[in-house]
């Protein structure tokens, strides 16, 4: 028998080059293919009967089979010719055709095959095939087995074609491989099992049959596939799943054609689908459409090897519900160490992800609240900005009336209603400096100074002030002052006159009668800057102990029943704490009820080197009455809208012996300086037509090379800022209204002599 197969095999490889091509349609119920014929070779025809083919079938071929194919057709001369069908895809292009088809060897037997023995027909196709492949008759005896079937049971050819198929299974199962045998003849059949090897092993196979004559229906061709590695995972994973099924997070086992193998309570109760209902389904049932493409590559990733860690993405529930998790994912390997599989955990984070979302949505909220807050404040900037300068300009004229009336002859009642007009005005004043203030720290605009000043000058005025209110209510004012401090500092004067002149204030306010101490002592010193304290002691009422974590708010002062009696903001002390942080200084303070406050403000400052500046102004205040008669030959011109503060200016610049020139806006000062010497101009800013800027800008350019005229800003807007503003359009210095008459000419005196 086996050498007669032999000779068969021989005979038909010598006449294996005749070719057919057929196009696969798939039946997406089933794995089944159904071949139309599309193309017949002239040599072909000549041998075989085409009627049935020119039908487009070929004897209602089905193949059962994952790889091969065996049927047969018949010849003119009536000899039997088996069909064997590599189930491998091409591309192919003929004038007519650019398909995919796929190839079909047809090879000629010895004979018409016997119902017993089957003449094995391209045995090259099958001796390569990857899997085991048996052809068995129907009494069971084991007609061919190929390379990888003897490989696998360990028999030689000869003596696995001496064997009954169910030597390889155990004898007492004869009738029941029998059946098996009959079903696989009658309609194929795909079933597990157990088979032995030569050696006695035994091991677990997976066997898909077919006939492969549905005429005579005598030849069996199987496919047997060892399963050991897959039922031991399958065993470890029913260990494993007892773990799993513990866990609450969903477990899931992808085999390696990403189909799912093992589903884990966990998944169970999250994605709603029954294990029995989801085993065998692919991964792409878990996956929207939009995510297919990224599962993929990480699919790639894993089969490389890749560990995925908590990679957030989404999956799909049973009624389609989408389901945020964090997925890690881990590849597995059979005891070869071949890719075998996927294990993969999900973390439900669609709480976590409501929560965020949850989260973004108030911040997106507060962004808006902010936005529309910073909106506010910066209108209330604005706002107060324009009030302020609104009230300046005739806060101006007032106090640059009363310090002309503080020249006149009068009376000592006259005297002391321009005192008191005097300190209201200085009070109006704090109070808009106070309210611009706050709203620039508000908005985060505000921003310290650092200039080179003398400290000894202001500490002096300071104290001088507060000698005359001090004295008004008939206080004991001391005031000492540490002469080891080096007075030639760099900082912000103006803020320190208003943290001082605040806590000062504050101390005359609440003192009745008693005493008010003034201190200022260096405590530390380098050679770049020295840390100074000033201490404000007295003996007023003092503050409340539920009290004291308050007076550094917004509008609070002591308690509410002094309030009536001493009025005021609360915005003193809150103001000066700021300033003293912007300064990197700090306040601090020690009261007892009744007995009276001290405080103390810490501040460093950096000492200058360059004194000149500082020096020239003391100069110039010292040497201005000598100087008094040079003044006749110099002219100043006032660019100002406001008749009243023209006025004003007028009396000062001429009481000092200044020639005055006015003009009410920009366009009038440039033709004034066309035809007029001019040697000092001072500049309002907000003027109709041409503001200061714009009319600064246009006496530069008009300005002759080597023909520089000073240009002092004259100004409501009394923010440092708005002093660079004046710098940056060239103007010389600034000034902010309301201003006291002595710096106003000591600023005209430096810039005439510089």
């Amino acid at each position: 028998m086996v050498s007669s197969v032999l000779e068969g095999i021989s005979y038909l490889n010598n006449i294996n080059n005749i070719i057919s091509i057929y196009e696969p349609l798939t039946d997406s119920n089933q794995v089944i293919y159904d071949f139309s014929v599309k193309f017949i070779n002239e040599s072909f025809r000549k041998e075989f009967d085409c009627e049935n083919l020119t039908h487009n079938c070929v004897d209602e071929i089905k193949i059962y089979l994952r790889e091969y194919l065996f049927s047969y057709l018949k010849r003119i001369d009536n000899n039997i010719y088996t069909l064997v069908i590599r189930d491998t895809v091409y591309e192919v292009s003929f004038s007519k055709f650019a398909e995919k088809y796929i190839f079909c060897t047809f090879i000629k037997s010895k004979g018409i095959l016997s119902n017993e023995k089957l003449f094995i027909e391209g045995r090259d196709f099958i001796d390569n095939a990857l899997e085991s492949i048996l052809v068995v008759s129907r009494s069971g005896e084991i007609l061919y087995g190929n390379k990888k079937a003897i490989e696998m049971y360990g028999y030689s050819f000869d003596e696995l074609v001496n064997l009954n198929i169910f030597t390889l299974r155990n004898e007492d199962s004869r009738e029941f491989t029998q059946d098996q045998l009959n079903k696989a003849l009658d309609r194929g059949i795909k079933f597990k099992s157990y088979h032995h090897k030569k050696d006695g092993t035994r091991f677990p196979v997976e066997v898909r049959s077919v006939c492969s004559n549905k005429k005579s229906r005598d030849v069996a061709v199987s496919i047997i596939r060892d399963i050991s590695d897959m039922e031991r995972l399958f065993k470890d994973s029913k260990i494993f799943s007892i773990s799993l099924d513990i866990l609450d997070d969903p477990f899931v086992i992808f085999d390696k054609e990403m189909n799912i193998s093992r589903w884990s309570k966990g998944a169970e109760t999250k994605f709603g689908f029954k294990e029995a209902d989801i085993i065998g389904n692919d991964m792409r049932r878990l996956i929207p459409k939009d995510k297919l493409n990224e599962s993929q590559k990480l699919i790639d990733m894993i089969t490389k090897g890749n560990v995925i860690k908590d990679y957030e993405t989404v999956r799909i529930d049973k009624e389609g519900n989408l389901v945020n998790v964090l997925m890690s994912a881990s590849p597995i390997y059979d005891d070869n160490n071949l890719f075998f599989g996927v294990v993969a955990m999900y973390k439900d984070i669609t709480d976590r992800k409501l929560i965020e979302k949850d989260l973004r949505e108030k911040c997106e909220q507060l962004e808006l609240l902010k936005q529309k807050a910073e909106e506010a404040n910066k209108a209330k900037s604005i706002f107060l900005a324009n009030i302020s300068h609104e009230i300046r300009t005739p806060m101006n004229g007032i106090t640059a009336a009363i310090q002309l009336l503080k020249l006149e002859d009068i009376n000592e009642k006259q005297k002391k209603y321009i005192r008191i007009l005097n300190d209201s005005a200085n009070t109006v004043l704090r109070l808009i400096n106070n309210l611009l203030d706050m709203s620039k720290i508000e908005s985060g605009t505000f921003r310290i100074n650092r200039e080179p000043f003398n400290l000894k000058e202001t500490i002096n005025n300071i104290y001088n002030s507060l000698l005359v209110t001090g004295n008004s209510k008939g206080l004991e004012v001391s005031y000492y002052l540490d002469h080891n401090i080096d007075f030639e500092i760099i900082g912000d004067e103006l803020r320190l006159k208003e943290i001082l002149s605040n806590l000062i204030s504050n101390a005359v306010k609440f003192t009745d009668d008693g005493y008010i101490s003034f201190r200022v002592s260096m405590i530390s010193e380098d050679s770049d800057s020295e840390k100074i304290q000033f201490t404000i002691k007295d003996s007023g009422i003092g503050i409340d102990d539920e009290f004291k974590d308050k007076i550094f708010n917004n509008f609070t002062q002591g308690n509410i029943s002094s309030m009536k009696k001493y009025m005021g903001t609360g915005l003193g002390l809150s103001i000066s704490k700021q300033f003293a942080n912007l300064m990197n200084g700090e306040i601090s303070f020690e009261s007892s009820f009744g007995k009276g406050s001290t405080f103390i403000f810490t501040c460093e400052f950096k000492k200058t080197n360059d004194k000149k500046q500082v020096m020239e102004r003391k100069n110039i205040e010292s040497d201005k009455l000598n100087q008094h008669n040079d003044r006749e030959d110099k002219v100043i011109l006032y660019v100002e809208d406001n008749l009243i503060s023209q006025e004003v200016m007028e009396n000062i610049i001429r009481s000092n012996g200044y020639k005055y020139i006015s003009a009410y806006n920009g366009n009038e000062a440039i033709n004034i300086l066309k035809n007029n010497k001019v040697d000092l101009i001072l500049m309002d800013i907000q003027m109709p037509e041409l503001n200061g800027f714009e009319t600064t800008q246009a006496i530069r350019v008009e300005e002759l090379e080597g023909k520089h005229i000073p240009i002092i800003a004259i100004t409501a807007y009394a923010m440092r800022e708005d002093k660079e503003k004046c710098i940056k359009a060239k103007m010389d210095d600034y000034i902010s209204k309301p201003f006291e008459i002595e710096n106003l000419l000591n600023i005209i005196e430096f810039n005439l002599r510089t």
